[in-house]
C-alpha cells in the first residue's frame, strides 16, 4: 500500500493545473487568498470564485507557510490518497481490487474537482466515528468537510441510518421514504440546488441509469453472497452495505436531476470496499475468479470511456 500510496500521490500532487479543468481556478484564487485579507476574502470574495468559508481559512492558512499554490496540491493530495489507502488497507480483503476500483470510480475526478473530494476525504476518514457511536468525533471532522462543500451536509445522514437495525420494518420503512422523497424530488431538489446550493451543477454530471444499474448490481453481489442473511454482519460490512442502499436509493431518486450525480459520489465509496468483502464470502475460487473478472472488465470499460474524455486526454505532470 506504501508504494500504492507514493504513486498515487505524485500523479495527484504535481498535475499540471493548466492540463486539467477546474485546477486553474483553483491556482488563481489561491493567489487571490494569499495577496487579501481573510476577512475580505470571506465578506467580499472574488467574482467567479464561489467558495465554502472553510475553503478559504484552509487556503489563508496555508498561504503562510508558503506563496505557491503547488502546496494546496500536496496537502489535498495527503489528504485524499491516505484516507483511500489507509481504510482499504484496514477493511478490504483484497488490496488490489479495492485499489483497482477507487482508481476507477473516483481518483480521476478528484484530480480537478478539489474542494468536494477533500471534502469526501473526510467523510471517509469520519467512518471509524460512526461505527464507535462517537457523535462528536464525527461531527467535528463533518464541520470542516461542509465547510469545505456544502454537498457533505449528506454524509450525516449515514450515522443515523447506521444506528438502525436491519430488518424487515425498517426495510420497509425505507422503501416508504424513498417514494415519498421520489414524489417530492421536484420540490426538493429545486430548494437544494437553484435556491441554495450549487445551481450550476444542473447543467453538469447527472444520475443516469448506468449509475442506477451499477448501484444495484453492487447491492446485489453482496446480498447474493451472503444469501440474503443481514443478520451477522460485521461492523463495517454494514456500513459500507447501508452506504450502498443510500448510493441505490439516491440514484433512483435522482434521475433526471444532475445535481444529485455528485451527491452520490459520497456513497458510492462503499464500493470499493464492499465488492471485495461480497467476492471473499463466496468459497470456491473459481466463482471468485469468474466475479473478480467480471468486475475488472465492467469497471475497466466505464474507466476507459472516461479517460479518453477531453477531462484526462491533456493530463500531464509539472516534474
Amino acid at each position: 500500500m506504501l508504494a500504492v500510496f507514493m504513486q498515487t500521490f505524485v500523479l495527484h500532487a504535481f498535475c499540471d493545473p493548466f492540463s486539467v479543468p477546474d485546477l486553474p481556478v483553483y491556482v488563481e484564487s489561491y493567489h487571490l487568498y494569499d495577496e487579501n485579507t481573510l476577512r475580505y476574502s470571506l465578506s467580499v470574495g472574488f467574482v467567479g470564485f464561489k467558495m465554502e468559508p472553510g475553503w478559504i481559512v484552509f487556503c489563508k492558512i496555508l498561504s503562510f507557510f508558503s506563496s505557491k499554490y503547488v502546496i494546496l496540491m500536496i496537502t489535498t493530495s495527503i489528504l485524499i490518497v491516505y484516507s483511500y489507502c489507509s481504510n482499504i488497507y484496514k477493511h478490504s480483503p483484497y488490496l488490489f481490487l479495492s485499489v483497482f476500483l477507487w482508481l476507477c470510480i473516483n481518483y480521476n475526478q478528484s484530480l480537478f474537482v478539489l474542494r468536494q473530494h477533500t471534502a469526501m476525504a473526510l467523510c471517509l476518514l469520519s467512518i471509524e466515528f460512526i461505527v464507535r457511536r462517537e457523535l462528536w468525533k464525527f461531527m467535528a471532522i463533518m464541520a470542516v468537510a461542509i465547510s469545505f462543500h456544502y454537498t457533505a451536509s449528506v454524509f450525516l445522514l449515514l450515522y443515523v441510518v447506521y444506528g438502525l437495525r436491519v430488518n424487515r420494518k425498517t426495510i420497509l420503512l425505507g422503501v416508504i421514504a424513498l417514494l415519498i422523497v421520489f414524489t417530492l424530488r421536484s420540490a426538493i431538489f429545486g430548494i437544494l440546488f437553484s435556491e441554495g446550493w450549487y445551481g450550476t451543477y444542473e447543467e453538469g454530471e447527472g444520475v443516469n441509469y448506468v449509475g442506477v444499474i451499477l448501484s444495484c448490481c453492487v447491492l446485489f453481489l453482496f446480498l447474493f453472497s451472503r444469501s440474503g442473511n443481514l443478520v451477522d454482519m460485521g461492523t463495517y460490512e454494514k456500513l459500507f452495505f447501508l452506504m450502498t442502499c443510500m448510493s441505490v436509493c439516491l440514484a433512483i431518486v435522482g434521475l433526471g436531476f444532475s445535481p444529485t450525480g455528485r451527491l452520490n459520489r459520497y456513497f458510492q465509496m462503499s464500493y470499493v470496499f464492499l465488492v471485495p468483502m461480497s467476492i471473499k464470502r463466496f468459497r470456491e475460487f473459481s466463482i471468485r475468479l469468474l466475479i473478480t473478472c467480471v468486475v475488472i472488465t465492467l469497471w475497466g470499460v466505464l474507466f476507459y470511456r472516461e479517460i479518453i474524455l477531453d477531462y484526462y486526454t491533456n493530463y500531464r505532470l509539472l516534474l
